[in-house]
């Protein structure tokens, strides 16, 4: 073999060494940023699996919150119903208490006059009595004598 194509040949091989050294570099450099990809997946993941977590915790308070307010509701619904029911008992004893007084007053409207009408007769009575009987009886007999005609007089008007 000549001197060239021996030259040749190491010029090829030194070539197939920089092309395969730069290959290794190259696949070096791969390594490297697969590694840093892989660590950063990771770190992805771990991320990922956190918020994984604190979602499942926000559905379970969610979740919690939603049974509380659904019991509120209820309570609520409870305490309207029972406050329809006060409301309407409350309205009936009103009416009943209205039905009462307009009675009372019917039946007892004139009870002022027929109170000064008795006090008057009353007066009379016992001036009546104390002007013409005080002489003779004590003051129970006075007493005793104004009753009876006291229940003759209210006898005697009914």
């Amino acid at each position: 073999m000549s001197y060239e194509e021996m030259h040749k040949i190491i010029q090829e091989m030194l070539s197939v060494q920089r092309d395969l050294q730069e290959t290794q570099i190259k696949q070096q450099a791969t390594v490297g940023d697969l590694a840093q990809r892989q660590e950063q997946f990771a770190r992805s993941q771990e991320q990922l699996a956190q918020r994984q977590e604190q979602f499942a915790r926000s559905q379970e308070q969610l979740a919690r919150s939603q049974e509380q307010f659904a019991r509120s509701q209820e309570q609520f619904a409870r305490s309207q119903e029972q406050l329809a029911q006060t409301q309407e008992q409350f309205a009936q004893n009103i009416e009943n208490q209205q039905n009462i007084l307009q009675e009372l007053i019917e039946r007892y409207g004139d009870l002022a006059k027929n109170s000064e009408r008795q006090q008057t007769i009353l007066d009379q009575l016992i001036g009546y009595s104390i002007n013409t009987e005080s002489d003779r009886l004590d003051l129970q007999e006075q007493l005793n004598l104004l009753k009876q005609k006291v229940e003759k007089i209210e006898r005697q008007k009914s």
